[in-house]
């Protein structure tokens, strides 16, 4: 891959308790065909995560954007149609559910949202395994 070269791919998918599995299914077909899927374990379990809290917590579209950068770094961007922000609880309070930031914090080089009118994108980017 040339060393300047961005690849990038895009899928929406509704508000369903499939999209998880389906937005699993899309990045690890996008990294097959661009070739390092080896490179990048943890990527289907961020994404599950971070689509799994938004088809909870907005109830809306999901928008899942895969970012190839120089085969160094994978940018994973989910979008949803909500401007409410995540909310990172206390380890000790999640019972149920809410580990889904804690785990993108430990597996992540890092990661942050964007917050525009009516939207928001929790994004992450990930180093290659070493």
């Amino acid at each position: 891959m040339d060393a300047n070269n961005r690849t990038r791919a895009s899928c929406r998918l509704g508000p369903t308790s499939a999209a998880p599995a389906t937005a699993r299914e899309f990045v690890a077909s996008r990294l097959r065909t661009w070739d390092v899927i080896d490179r990048f374990p943890d990527i289907e379990l961020l994404v599950s995560e971070l689509v799994t809290n938004a088809v909870r917590h907005a109830h809306s579209e999901v928008e899942v954007t895969i970012d190839l950068l120089d085969s160094e770094c994978v940018r994973l961007e989910v979008r949803d149609r909500s401007e409410r922000l995540p909310t990172v609880r206390p380890l000790e309070s999640a019972r149920e559910g809410g580990w889904g930031l804690h785990i993108v914090g430990r597996i992540a080089q890092r990661w942050g949202l964007e917050q525009q009118t009516g939207e928001k994108t929790i994004w992450c980017e990930i180093a290659p395994a070493t």
